[in-house]
Protein backbone atom coordinates (compact mmCIF):
# COMPACT_ATOMS: atom_id res chain seq x y z
CA UNK A 1 0.00 0.00 0.00
CA UNK A 2 1.50 3.29 -1.04
CA UNK A 3 1.15 6.58 0.74
CA UNK A 4 -0.66 9.50 -0.90
CA UNK A 5 1.50 11.91 -2.91
CA UNK A 6 2.89 14.91 -1.09
CA UNK A 7 1.86 18.48 -1.82
CA UNK A 8 4.87 19.30 -4.03
CA UNK A 9 4.25 16.17 -6.07
CA UNK A 10 0.59 17.04 -6.58
CA UNK A 11 1.45 20.63 -7.54
CA UNK A 12 4.03 19.42 -10.07
CA UNK A 13 1.50 17.02 -11.67
CA UNK A 14 -1.04 19.83 -11.92
CA UNK A 15 1.40 22.14 -13.66
CA UNK A 16 2.38 19.40 -16.14
CA UNK A 17 -1.29 18.77 -17.05
CA UNK A 18 -2.41 20.79 -20.00
CA UNK A 19 -4.91 23.62 -19.51
CA UNK A 20 -7.53 21.80 -21.46
CA UNK A 21 -7.41 18.81 -19.06
CA UNK A 22 -7.49 20.76 -15.80
CA UNK A 23 -10.73 21.04 -13.82
CA UNK A 24 -12.50 24.33 -14.35
CA UNK A 25 -15.56 25.84 -12.69
CA UNK A 26 -17.98 26.72 -15.48
CA UNK A 27 -18.88 30.41 -15.36
CA UNK A 28 -21.47 31.86 -17.71
CA UNK A 29 -20.07 35.11 -19.00
CA UNK A 30 -22.15 35.49 -22.13
CA UNK A 31 -25.88 35.82 -21.38
CA UNK A 32 -26.69 34.93 -24.96
CA UNK A 33 -24.85 31.66 -24.58
CA UNK A 34 -26.82 28.68 -25.81
CA UNK A 35 -27.59 27.74 -22.22
CA UNK A 36 -31.35 28.27 -22.38
CA UNK A 37 -31.85 26.02 -19.34
CA UNK A 38 -29.81 28.38 -17.16
CA UNK A 39 -31.88 31.36 -18.32
CA UNK A 40 -35.13 29.55 -17.68
CA UNK A 41 -33.92 28.66 -14.20
CA UNK A 42 -33.04 32.29 -13.46
CA UNK A 43 -36.42 33.49 -14.72
CA UNK A 44 -38.20 30.87 -12.62
CA UNK A 45 -36.35 31.95 -9.46
CA UNK A 46 -37.06 35.62 -10.20
CA UNK A 47 -40.76 34.85 -10.73
CA UNK A 48 -40.94 32.94 -7.44
CA UNK A 49 -39.30 35.82 -5.59
CA UNK A 50 -41.77 38.31 -7.06
CA UNK A 51 -44.73 36.13 -6.08
CA UNK A 52 -43.36 35.71 -2.54
CA UNK A 53 -42.80 39.45 -2.06
CA UNK A 54 -46.24 40.23 -3.48
CA UNK A 55 -47.93 37.70 -1.20
CA UNK A 56 -46.18 39.03 1.91
CA UNK A 57 -47.02 42.61 0.93
CA UNK A 58 -50.68 41.72 0.42
CA UNK A 59 -50.78 39.94 3.79
CA UNK A 60 -49.47 43.02 5.60
CA UNK A 61 -51.73 45.51 3.86
CA UNK A 62 -55.04 43.58 3.75
CA UNK A 63 -56.62 43.12 7.20
CA UNK A 64 -58.33 39.82 7.92
CA UNK A 65 -62.07 39.61 8.49
CA UNK A 66 -61.57 38.02 11.92
CA UNK A 67 -59.26 40.75 13.19
CA UNK A 68 -62.02 42.55 15.12
CA UNK A 69 -63.40 41.69 18.52
CA UNK A 70 -65.70 43.05 21.20
CA UNK A 71 -64.84 43.15 24.89
CA UNK A 72 -67.77 42.43 27.20
CA UNK A 73 -67.45 42.45 31.00
CA UNK A 74 -69.52 42.83 34.18
CA UNK A 75 -68.25 44.83 37.17
CA UNK A 76 -69.37 46.23 40.48
CA UNK A 77 -68.42 49.71 41.55
CA UNK A 78 -66.54 50.46 44.75
CA UNK A 79 -65.33 53.95 45.53
CA UNK A 80 -65.70 55.03 41.90
CA UNK A 81 -63.55 52.12 40.65
CA UNK A 82 -64.82 49.14 38.68
CA UNK A 83 -63.96 45.77 40.21
CA UNK A 84 -64.74 42.27 39.00
CA UNK A 85 -65.75 40.94 42.42
CA UNK A 86 -68.36 41.23 45.18
CA UNK A 87 -71.39 40.89 42.94
CA UNK A 88 -74.70 41.65 44.71
CA UNK A 89 -77.05 38.97 45.97
CA UNK A 90 -80.86 38.96 45.76
CA UNK A 91 -81.20 40.74 49.09
CA UNK A 92 -78.48 43.37 48.64
CA UNK A 93 -79.31 47.01 49.34
CA UNK A 94 -77.36 48.15 46.27
CA UNK A 95 -77.78 45.66 43.47
CA UNK A 96 -76.18 47.74 40.74
CA UNK A 97 -73.67 46.26 38.32
CA UNK A 98 -71.88 47.96 35.45
CA UNK A 99 -71.61 46.26 32.07
CA UNK A 100 -68.73 47.49 29.93
CA UNK A 101 -68.64 47.00 26.15
CA UNK A 102 -65.55 47.89 24.10
CA UNK A 103 -65.81 47.92 20.30
CA UNK A 104 -62.67 46.78 18.45
CA UNK A 105 -64.48 45.51 15.35
CA UNK A 106 -63.01 48.08 12.96
CA UNK A 107 -66.31 49.92 12.36
CA UNK A 108 -69.12 51.67 14.25
CA UNK A 109 -71.64 49.24 15.73
CA UNK A 110 -74.94 49.46 17.58
CA UNK A 111 -75.06 47.11 20.55
CA UNK A 112 -77.95 46.10 22.79
CA UNK A 113 -77.31 44.65 26.25
CA UNK A 114 -80.17 42.66 27.79
CA UNK A 115 -80.12 41.67 31.47
CA UNK A 116 -82.30 38.68 32.36
CA UNK A 117 -82.90 36.99 35.69
CA UNK A 118 -82.90 33.21 35.29
CA UNK A 119 -83.83 30.37 37.62
CA UNK A 120 -81.85 27.36 36.51
CA UNK A 121 -81.89 23.66 37.25
CA UNK A 122 -78.49 22.04 37.41
CA UNK A 123 -76.61 24.68 39.36
CA UNK A 124 -73.28 25.73 37.93
CA UNK A 125 -73.10 23.05 35.25
CA UNK A 126 -71.86 24.02 31.81
CA UNK A 127 -75.38 24.05 30.29
CA UNK A 128 -78.04 24.12 33.02
CA UNK A 129 -81.72 24.06 32.15
CA UNK A 130 -83.50 27.43 32.46
CA UNK A 131 -86.72 26.97 34.48
CA UNK A 132 -87.90 30.61 34.47
CA UNK A 133 -86.66 33.92 33.06
CA UNK A 134 -87.60 37.58 33.46
CA UNK A 135 -86.10 40.58 31.71
CA UNK A 136 -84.49 43.17 34.01
CA UNK A 137 -83.71 45.74 31.35
CA UNK A 138 -82.25 46.64 27.97
CA UNK A 139 -79.63 49.24 27.14
CA UNK A 140 -78.53 50.41 23.68
CA UNK A 141 -74.97 51.53 23.00
CA UNK A 142 -73.74 53.05 19.72
CA UNK A 143 -69.96 52.68 19.74
CA UNK A 144 -67.36 53.78 17.22
CA UNK A 145 -64.28 51.66 16.63
CA UNK A 146 -62.06 51.54 19.77
CA UNK A 147 -64.78 53.22 21.87
CA UNK A 148 -65.98 51.87 25.22
CA UNK A 149 -69.48 52.26 26.64
CA UNK A 150 -71.03 51.40 30.00
CA UNK A 151 -74.54 50.47 31.09
CA UNK A 152 -75.88 50.11 34.64
CA UNK A 153 -78.36 47.45 35.73
CA UNK A 154 -80.12 46.78 39.02
CA UNK A 155 -80.00 43.00 39.47
CA UNK A 156 -82.07 42.74 42.68
CA UNK A 157 -85.52 43.08 41.10
CA UNK A 158 -85.59 39.72 39.36
CA UNK A 159 -86.52 36.20 40.34
CA UNK A 160 -86.06 35.00 43.93
CA UNK A 161 -85.20 31.67 45.43
CA UNK A 162 -82.35 29.24 44.89
CA UNK A 163 -80.19 28.79 41.80
CA UNK A 164 -80.87 32.26 40.38
CA UNK A 165 -78.41 34.03 38.13
CA UNK A 166 -78.46 37.21 36.10
CA UNK A 167 -77.37 36.73 32.50
CA UNK A 168 -76.15 39.63 30.38
CA UNK A 169 -76.70 39.08 26.67
CA UNK A 170 -74.91 41.27 24.13
CA UNK A 171 -76.41 41.69 20.67
CA UNK A 172 -75.10 43.54 17.66
CA UNK A 173 -78.08 45.58 16.54
CA UNK A 174 -81.60 44.73 17.70
CA UNK A 175 -82.59 41.87 19.95
CA UNK A 176 -84.96 39.02 19.13
CA UNK A 177 -88.41 38.72 20.76
CA UNK A 178 -87.16 36.30 23.41
CA UNK A 179 -83.47 36.86 24.14
CA UNK A 180 -81.48 33.70 24.81
CA UNK A 181 -77.82 32.87 25.25
CA UNK A 182 -77.83 30.92 21.97
CA UNK A 183 -78.92 33.97 19.95
CA UNK A 184 -76.57 36.47 21.62
CA UNK A 185 -73.28 37.67 20.16
CA UNK A 186 -71.66 37.44 23.63
CA UNK A 187 -73.04 36.38 27.03
CA UNK A 188 -72.03 36.56 30.69
CA UNK A 189 -73.74 35.74 33.95
CA UNK A 190 -73.36 36.26 37.70
CA UNK A 191 -74.98 34.20 40.42
CA UNK A 192 -77.24 36.17 42.78
CA UNK A 193 -78.41 33.34 45.05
Amino acid sequence: MSSPPTLPTRLLRWLRTGRYLRYRVPVVTDPLDNRAGAWLGHLLILGCLLVAVGTIGYGFTKPTQDAGYTEFAVFTEEGGELIAAEYPSQHAEDGTVVVRVSNHEGRTLNYTVVAVSQRVDGGEQQTPTIQAQSTLGRRRLALSDNETGRARFDVTGGLTGGDVRVAFLLYRGDTPESPRRETAYRSLYVWVS
